[in-house]
């Protein structure tokens, strides 16, 4: 019983932090995607979801994650390697 019970509290609980920086190449602007926590089988997905929105309107302001590829729709100011 008492495995049984572990066992099910392992599975149900758990915590989860996402965040990421954003940059904007037309001015240098940075803003981050921070604070989305969660804990256990609901708090989890809702911090990921809060974390996808927050992508989502950054990405709608002209942002992109610092450490993915730059969308190719986003002007850059770096020159063309010869």
């Amino acid at each position: 019983m008492r495995i049984a019970i572990c066992a099910a509290a392992m599975l149900l609980s758990g915590c989860v932090s996402y965040g990421g920086t954003m940059l904007r190449n037309s001015d240098g602007k940075v803003m981050t995607c921070s604070g989305n926590w969660g804990f256990g089988l609901i708090g989890a997905p809702v911090a990921m979801a809060e974390h996808s929105d927050c992508i989502k309107k950054a990405n709608a302001a002209g942002y992109y994650e610092v450490g993915t590829p730059i969308p190719t729709a986003v002007k850059t100011d770096v020159p063309a390697a010869k």
